[in-house]
Parts: structure tokens; C-alpha cells; sequence
């Protein structure tokens, strides 16, 4: 799994980009940068979302790896959905989610509810 790690980035490591954050803002710069098409989907009518209605980015390895349906609810934080970008396996962008949405939990003082899937 070595090799995986230099190619992908650590797990541990990964973090989520929200949109408003300058990584993902400038939709053209995120294409440019990383290869990543990004939209906000929030104003977007519920049946035409692709991703879903709050998206953050998964940053690992200096690269953009794939995507997370995120949703706050109460003291719950709630990974909705996992899409990895193509040519990036679940297997590794699952563990990545999983540890940066861990992270981002603690921050806001919330309990990570992730599928296993």
C-alpha cells in the first residue's frame, strides 16, 4: 500500500475544501490546478443535483481525489455520499473521507455518521 500512499496522500492526511474556499471558489483556477470541475449545487433544483445540495472537495496528496455530500444535523455531521473522482478507486478515496470527516467533526463539535459503503 505504499505506493498508494504516495500517489493518493496519507488518509490521515486528507482534508475536505469547502466551497467558499479559495481552492474551489474559482471554479476555472480548480480546473486549472487540479483537474476538478466543481459546481455548487445548493441553488441547483433537488432533481438535477449530480452530487448533492452542500459538496466539499477531498483534498489529499495535492490532489482533488473526489467529492462528499456533507450535511450538519444537530450534533450529527453526515456524510451523505462519497464520489470519487475517475481513475480514483472507493477504496481509497473511503478511508480519506472517513479521516478528514473525522477531523472536521471535531472542529465543530459533532458526531461523524458515515455509511460504511
Amino acid at each position: 500500500m505504499g505506493g498508494a500512499r504516495q500517489q493518493w496522500g496519507v488518509p490521515r492526511e486528507a482534508r475536505l475544501i469547502g466551497p467558499f474556499d479559495p481552492l474551489l471558489r474559482d471554479r476555472g483556477r480548480a480546473r486549472r490546478v487540479f483537474g476538478f470541475d466543481y459546481l455548487f449545487e445548493a441553488y441547483v433544483p433537488r432533481a438535477k443535483r449530480v452530487y448533492g445540495h452542500y459538496v466539499m472537495g477531498v483534498l489529499s496528496g495535492g490532489r482533488m481525489i473526489g467529492r462528499v455530500d456533507i450535511q450538519r444535523v444537530g450534533a450529527e455531521l453526515r456524510i451523505n455520499g462519497a464520489f470519487p473522482e475517475s481513475g480514483v478507486p472507493r477504496r481509497v478515496l473511503l478511508p480519506r473521507v472517513r479521516g478528514a470527516g473525522k477531523t472536521l467533526a471535531r472542529q465543530l463539535v459533532a458526531e461523524l455518521v458515515m455509511p460504511d459503503s
